[in-house]
């Protein structure tokens, strides 16, 4: 007569959670998916939260004696959020707490959906949107999809405005790889055709701000009777203004910032160290152009202002937003 073996009987832990959520003065414990118990007072969560003021104010099944709904003489409601995204909707539910807190982009994207869920989005926007612009300087697409996803279209704004200098191709039409799938998932058509024109626009209008003023060329202009003579190689090239004819140095340089601002339309191109120290060697190879090398850095400043003042006139993806805030 053969026998079997019963299966051993899997038994469940429940962790405690970090400080300040492992305080047994409290009255009730939240138990996160992955079985984290967080000892927490039911007054500021109720006062941060509707979700959570009807959730203890009902009477529910864990008011019965039961060892999976008590701890600690506790009740315990478990929730779907995992332990990190739980720790950060309570830490927002404590004033103190909130200042301390600083989120990467994976935080964020669980984040908010449950801070929407528990109908605290609202009310923390003015908290979350210092972290997302934070987050943005790592990761600027996907926050700018996150943004416009819960509607928050001037954070979007200030977010596009800083993936200038943080992209590095997206010229329209263009391929919507730079953006993960999930990004694509989460906005509209729209949102994402905003995105595409703006930077269009921006590297349009960065890099035509290279030669659209004239006066800023005119003092790299040649003399006929200039003395000690340039022997630099002189080429004709076009401004907005009209041509000008002046140094083969000065116009790689203003080719090559050209270039980079449509790929990162941001002012402060121009003023890379690698670019100018190009145009300050070429510069000092000859005589003439020498002394006139003190005029570059004069010369990129106003370039840069120039580009600063064109990107200033490109509308922003959802101007509308400016005013509703």
């Amino acid at each position: 007569m053969s026998t079997t073996t019963p299966e051993p009987t899997l038994i469940t832990t429940f962790k405690a959670a970090d400080p300040p959520f492992d305080d047994t003065d409290a009255d009730i414990v939240l138990r996160s998916s992955d079985n984290v118990d967080f000892y927490v007072h039911k007054w500021p969560l109720s006062r941060a939260s509707s979700v959570f003021k009807d959730m203890f104010s009902i009477p529910s099944s864990y008011d019965s004696f039961n060892a999976d709904n008590v701890k600690d003489g506790l009740p315990v409601v478990r929730v779907t959020e995992d332990r990190q995204t739980l720790d950060i909707v309570l830490r927002l539910c404590y004033p103190r707490d909130q200042q301390t807190l600083t989120l990467d982009v994976p935080s964020i994207r669980q984040l908010l959906p449950a801070l929407e869920k528990y109908e605290m989005l609202k009310d923390m926007t003015g908290i979350l949107k210092p972290m997302m612009l934070a987050a943005a300087k790592t990761d600027s697409r996907a926050m700018y999809a996150i943004a416009c996803r819960y509607q928050m279209l001037k954070l979007a704004n200030r977010i596009a405005v800083l993936s200038r200098r943080l992209l590095s191709d997206v010229s329209f039409p263009s391929t919507i790889d730079f953006f993960s799938k999930g990004d694509l998932q989460s906005i509209s058509g729209h949102h994402l055709c905003q995105f595409l024109m703006f930077h269009q626009q921006s590297s349009s209008a960065a890099s035509r701000a290279v030669r659209s003023d004239w006066s800023v060329f005119a003092m790299f202009s040649r003399s006929v009777s200039q003395n000690p003579p340039c022997y630099c190689s002189q080429v004709d090239f076009a401004t907005t203004k009209g041509a000008f004819h002046g140094p083969e140095w000065l116009l790689t340089y203003c080719k090559q910032c050209e270039e980079n601002l449509r790929s990162r339309p941001h002012c402060e191109v121009v003023m890379e160290k690698e670019l100018i120290t190009d145009m300050c060697v070429a510069a000092a190879q000859c005589d003439a152009c020498r002394p006139r090398a003190r005029r570059i850095h004069t010369f990129c400043k106003k370039m840069m202002g120039g580009v600063r003042r064109a990107l200033e006139s490109v509308p922003l993806p959802f101007p509308e937003a400016e005013s509703k805030e």
